[in-house]
């Protein structure tokens, strides 16, 4: 799959073997690591006599290794290993059939992407992909060997360079500059990530792991809700929202809810037709372009703002149609950890909320929120400081 660009270049041997192995990328059982070292690192200058390749033979045969692949071998080993402890939860490796190859086959047809394929090069001084091994890229999709369910595999063009890592957000303004002469394949684009190594900073591979699986198969983000400043007139309103807005369908959510000395609170979905969602000094459920579905515990039980039923967990909506607006879940709620999901379907009109408390089931009912696009995670406590810990697990699916 890998090869080096410039395979007439004397490779820097034992500076990249010092460096794969202080990050634990290989582990070579030398048989006599200094003569190989050597002689690795001297190859251009060795004279070619019989007796300097006798040697040559020698330590090649004893070290097992050759010579023309070395450096790509130990960069493919390298970046796979990455991928594998990146994805492993999600995916296995494979390599099925030569007209349907990938290297990571993610468990679930759901996934926005399933497959996960790695093309691994070395460029030692050049490290923007020419237009010619672009074209080889693309060929993966539209060429004559190109992938089976190629509408759902996603390429990683990783390139191993001497470039400081400093240029590579130049190098990949640069590489979406190429990208766009190939207007062919502009259904491909997007899906052909280029991502540059440096040979000196070899763990920064993980951010571009990292970023890609953020954003195409699974978040897990940690964020305390809290009691936020209310508007001077309507010192209710201490609503504490997430900054992210969601294209919901796009997603499952699970969130795990830890009240931290809060004995009233309430926490769900904002839901609206469009991005923008209502100011804190609009009221949270007055105007029906936008519909909430959450859980709460307690109610407000008296005129002088008292709060009561803690013990009370419930379901409430607003603006969607539901016959129950409240549904009353546990009568004896102690305080314990809830999970709240939502699934659904592509087009909303089947989106399942389940509630858990502890990690057991409690509540599992369907609604119809098809008439909406958008949502907003949020949670308040009306006139009450609040704080929720918690892990929200948001898992891009495909459409």
């Amino acid at each position: 799959m890998g090869y080096s660009d410039y395979s007439n270049e004397r490779p820097k041997f034992s500076k990249m073997l010092d460096k794969f192995e202080e990050v634990g990328a290989i582990a070579i059982n030398w048989a006599n690591k200094r003569n190989a070292v050597q002689l690795l690192d001297s190859l251009d200058s060795i004279a070619v006599d019989e007796e300097e390749y006798i040697k040559m033979e020698k330590i090649i045969s004893e070290n097992n290794f050759q010579l023309p692949s070395i450096t790509i071998n130990l960069i493919e080993y390298y970046g796979r290993e990455k991928a594998k402890e990146f994805f492993p939860e999600y995916s296995v490796m494979a390599n099925i059939g030569k007209d349907a190859r990938y290297d990571l086959r993610l468990h679930s047809d759901e996934f926005y992407f399933k497959n996960l394929i790695f093309e691994f090069k070395l460029r030692r001084n050049y490290a923007l992909p020419d237009s010619k091994l672009l074209l080889q890229t693309f060929n993966l999709f539209g060429g004559e060997d190109k992938l089976s369910d190629n509408e759902l595999s996603y390429i990683f063009l990783i390139v191993f360079t001497e470039d400081n890592f400093q240029s590579f957000e130049k190098l990949k303004f640069q590489f979406n500059q190429v990208l766009e002469e190939f207007t062919d394949f502009e259904q491909y684009w997007k899906r052909i990530r280029y991502v540059p190594v440096s040979l000196s900073g070899l763990h920064l591979i993980n951010l571009d792991f990292e970023e890609f699986r953020k954003e195409y198969i699974e978040n897990n983000i940690k964020f305390p809700f809290t009691s936020q400043v209310a508007p001077r007139d309507f010192p209710e309103r201490n609503d504490h929202f997430f900054g992210e807005t969601y294209i919901f369908k796009q997603f499952d959510f699970t969130i795990q809810i830890k009240p931290i000395n809060t004995p009233f609170w309430r926490f769900g979905f904002k839901f609206s037709k469009n991005t923008e969602f209502p100011a804190l000094t609009e009221g949270r459920h007055g105007n029906e372009n936008y519909g909430d579905i959450h859980l709460s515990i307690g109610e407000i039980i008296d005129s002088d703002r008292m709060w009561g039923l803690p013990n009370q967990l419930s379901l409430n909506h607003y603006h969607i149609e539901q016959a129950d607006k409240n549904i009353l879940l546990l009568s004896n709620y102690l305080g314990e950890e809830v999970t709240f999901s939502m699934q659904t379907n592509e087009t909303g009109a089947v989106t399942t909320f389940q509630t858990y408390i502890s990690g057991k089931l409690k509540d599992e009912r369907i609604f119809d929120i098809s008439k909406y696009s958008f949502c907003r995670l949020f949670a308040w406590s009306e006139y009450n400081n609040f704080k929720l810990d918690t892990t929200m697990k948001v898992t891009r699916k495909k459409l």
